[in-house]
């Protein structure tokens, strides 16, 4: 009778925990996309995840085939965003340009308002 018990509670543990067969990891990508960007030190977000510097991509970003977003921002220069549809086994490059933001002072780090952006009071 004790042994029927102790082989029961160990049934029951093991049904508790998942074995490393059921355990579950993300199927691997089905695509790559390779980003490059007139500025290196720009962040590279994919569907608004930072995957890093622009620079530092060597390597193709691997994604699931589908619709993606692609955003790149750099200081003093104007956000740029794309979508690219990935189809299975695709590994096209993404070549975009930044172009500085002329309403970023030069020279200067301050992401405060605007002079439009303040309201002015008349006499």
């Amino acid at each position: 009778m004790r042994g029927s018990a102790c082989g029961l509670l160990v049934l029951a543990f093991s049904a508790c925990h998942p074995t490393a067969a059921a355990v579950r990891t993300p199927p691997p990508p089905e695509s790559a996309l390779q980003i490059e960007c007139s500025d290196p030190l720009a962040l590279v977000y994919v569907d608004d995840r930072l995957v890093g510097q622009a620079g530092d991509l060597k390597q193709p970003v691997g994604l699931r085939a589908g619709l993606h977003r692609v955003e790149l921002r750099a200081e003093g220069k104007l956000s740029a965003y794309r979508e690219v549809l990935l189809r299975p086994g695709e590994r096209p490059t993404l070549k975009v340009m930044l172009h500085p933001d002329l309403d970023t002072p030069l020279g200067t780090e301050d992401r405060g308002p605007r002079a439009a952006d303040i309201p002015v009071s008349g006499p």
